[in-house]
């Protein structure tokens, strides 16, 4: 006689079903600064990506009308999600590809400075990949 399993006692959810429940039910606190940005905080943020406060003090620089004070400077999918850096730099060691790139812009909040070349990484492929990019309204340098 075979025993029965109830698909219940299968899931792999089943260890932490209730933690992973109780983790998400929890209502994140919404600040907002003198400037009216919107400040998300709760469980599911992490602090690792932030900036220092100090920066609000900086006098940043200004790109297409926008004052970026702050850069993050990674191509860590996760970090660039979860920062509050006001700009992304995004340079990597080996010749741009645009599936990288793509994958930046589906995760990035803020704006996206990609390098495009350099190194080993010149001509005709540095001029199409910069133009990918700025067809997708990317500064590319």
């Amino acid at each position: 006689m075979s025993q029965q399993i109830s698909p219940r006692s299968i899931s792999i959810f089943s260890p932490s079903e209730s933690v992973a429940v109780e983790q998400h039910t929890s209502t994140p606190s919404v600040q907002r600064t003198v400037s009216g940005t919107a400040t998300v905080e709760g469980r599911l943020t992490s602090p690792v990506a932030r900036v220092p406060a100090a920066t609000e003090a900086c006098g940043g620089i200004t790109v297409k009308g926008h004052t970026l004070k702050t850069f993050a400077y990674t191509t860590d999918a996760a970090v660039i999600r979860n920062t509050n850096a006001n700009a992304i730099l995004a340079v990597y060691p080996f010749t741009g590809e645009p599936v990288i790139t793509q994958a930046l812009l589906t995760v990035a909040q803020q704006p996206l400075f990609v390098g495009v070349g350099g190194g080993t990484t010149t001509g005709g492929r540095v001029i199409e990949l910069a133009w990918w990019l700025r067809c997708r309204g990317l500064p590319a340098w």
